[in-house]
């Protein structure tokens, strides 16, 4: 047992119940950079009162989550609250209510928790922050903020000398810049919370808190969270007991704060609780509880806040909120819901659209929420300009059959049908959705590849690119993660057939396949309850078109259809 002291931590004492375990495949963590194809990977929900973590694996083009295999995770410790996850992904740190700070290994691969540590610290620590250089981890305690050095091997944490920070306050909230240069910690005065506060601080070399020069500022009623923008030039705090939000300009040579132009700034919502920025520094998200909604507000080149879009519905009290790390998606921690909801942001103009099927049943009162992004090619961040058609994959070079990866980018209108075409020949059409991951023959050679998409609006756009296609591989058919959507698995689009043609087939939906029907030339063959389909089709010499259709409970419905050649 290792025991954490500091003459300046008497009143908690951190009783260490070290677990590290044998992490020889990690690697030494330094730094990190979002690569040119990094994509959202995993969203992770606490859930104080199941006192378990859930984790959902992101499916890339269209944010719809999938739970991964085990999920939820249990935390060994009563009233799991906050969440932080290092900036590669690697080490998650999920503070406590009441005992401490829980450490784990996150899978990469699978999304699954290994405990790695577990740190008692009586009296709770149930914020944590960690740097974005992942070097420091700073933690909300009875009594000030605690400091600490997180071990880059094993993601293991290290109490600071001088520990903890300002220990005659009591800290709600703690935030950091982008350059691991200042912190800023959020007190909710009990006594007076008309006279709550944010104290400005630099980080030291060591990790350590000093206060910057000019002290502390003056929020709203009630602040319930506090965040740094992405460009990190700006701070904003969700004042919930006058739903207000103020802003301050962070002063790059001291860290000290000075009020935005016009903050506080009063939106749409009541109640705001949490708050979000957008990556990219070009708004930020806030979740509001007293009409159960999501707003976004625009980041004006001064600081100040501009509303965009509409409100965003959210069921029901949603206690956080996230943007993921390529700041194309918002998902919300909803406590009385016990659900996850999923957004889709515009990247340029901050836009808010619901994602289809995009409420997720949780583990039992989420409380807090984080996203964490990986590099998982061929996928590729989608086009912001609107509307437009991303072509993730192939590149320019391909074997047969080839995997098409693509997306569409449309706030103005959901897309309803989406086509592919190789030298200007359509061979293959689905409606219901707006993205797609699939295989499709090509002959030998070079080729135009078109990928193409209709909304309700009857608005055309598409994308070409010259591919060349060599060499044979295999086509798996295995569920991407899209829904709704309806999988050919034979024939695949553009392939030629014999006489008989052997038709399997798979539909995912967002409310359970009621029906799944197989046409021949628009012509109804074959039809069967649920969704899979295995039948033969008996056709004559020459091109088909073969589609598979599904409806659901509801009585929407959705299909993929694809071009063949019998011979």
């Amino acid at each position: 047992m290792f025991v954490f002291t500091s003459p300046q931590l008497h009143p908690f004492v951190c009783l260490v119940r070290f677990l590290v375990r044998a992490m020889a495949s990690i690697s030494l963590l330094v730094g990190f950079t979002l690569a040119q194809d990094v994509v959202p990977r995993f969203v992770l929900a606490v859930n104080m009162a199941g006192e378990n973590v859930s984790i959902f694996r992101v499916q890339p083009l269209t944010g719809q989550l999938m739970p991964v295999p085990n999920s939820p995770f249990t935390v060994p410790e009563i009233a799991p609250w906050g969440i932080a996850v290092s900036p590669t992904g690697k080490f998650v740190y999920v503070g406590t209510v009441y005992s401490g700070i829980c450490v784990f290994a996150l899978d990469q691969q699978t999304g699954a928790l290994t405990l790695i540590a577990d740190y008692a610290i009586p009296g709770g620590a149930p914020e944590v922050t960690i740097t974005a250089n992942g070097k420091f981890l700073y933690a909300t305690a009875a009594n000030g903020i605690l400091e600490f050095a997180v071990n880059p091997w094993h993601g293991t944490l290290h109490l600071i000398d001088g520990s903890p920070f300002d220990p005659k306050d009591t800290y709600t909230q703690v935030a950091v810049d982008p350059t691991t240069t200042y912190a800023f910690g959020l007190v909710d005065n009990l006594q007076n919370r008309y006279e709550s506060w944010v104290q400005p601080m630099q980080i030291l070399p060591t990790g350590q808190l000093m206060g910057a020069a000019g002290g502390y500022v003056y929020t709203g009623v009630f602040p319930e969270d506090v965040k740094v923008d992405g460009s990190g030039r700006f701070v904003y705090v969700a004042n919930w007991g006058d739903s207000t939000i103020s802003g301050f300009s962070i002063n790059p040579g001291s860290g000290s704060l000075v009020s935005l132009p016009g903050s506080p700034y009063s939106g749409q919502i009541l109640y705001p609780d949490s708050l979000a920025p957008i990556p990219n520094g070009r708004g930020v998200i806030v979740g509001g509880q007293g009409d159960d909604s999501m707003e976004s507000l625009a980041i004006n080149p001064d600081g100040s806040l501009t509303p965009v879009g509409s409100l965003q519905a959210v069921p029901y009290y949603p206690n956080s909120v996230v943007v993921d790390p390529t700041s194309e998606f918002v998902y919300s921690a909803n406590t009385l819901s016990n659900s996850v909801t999923a957004y889709r942001v515009d990247a340029a103009t901050g836009i808010l659209q619901p994602i289809a099927g995009g409420l997720y049943i949780n583990g039992w009162d989420p409380n807090r929420i984080a996203a964490v992004a990986g590099t998982n090619a061929p996928y590729c961040p989608l086009n912001t300009i609107d509307p437009s058609v991303t072509l993730c994959a192939p590149r320019t070079s391909t074997a047969s059959p080839m995997r098409i990866i693509g997306g569409s980018t449309d706030f103005g209108s959901p897309v309803q049908a989406m086509q592919i075409s190789i030298d200007g020949v359509a061979i293959f059409q689905q409606s219901g959705w707006g993205a797609m991951d699939m295989y499709a023959v090509a002959p030998a050679g070079s080729h135009t590849l078109s990928i193409g998409a209709i909304d309700n609006y009857g608005r055309k756009f598409e994308t070409d690119r010259l591919i060349t296609v060599a060499g044979s591989t295999n086509a798996p058919c295995t569920d991407r993660g899209i829904s709704p959507v309806v999988t050919i698995c034979s024939p695949i689009p553009g392939a030629r057939t014999a006489d008989s043609i052997h038709v399997v087939a798979t539909s995912v939906g967002i409310s359970p396949v009621a029906s799944t029907t197989v046409y021949l030339d628009s012509k109804e063959q074959y039809s069967v309850s649920g969704n899979t389909v295995d039948t033969y089709l008996d056709v004559s010499d020459g091109v088909h078109w073969i589609k598979v259709l599904s409806t659901d409970d509801t009585g929407s419905s959705w299909s993929a259809s694809e071009r063949v050649i019998s011979q």
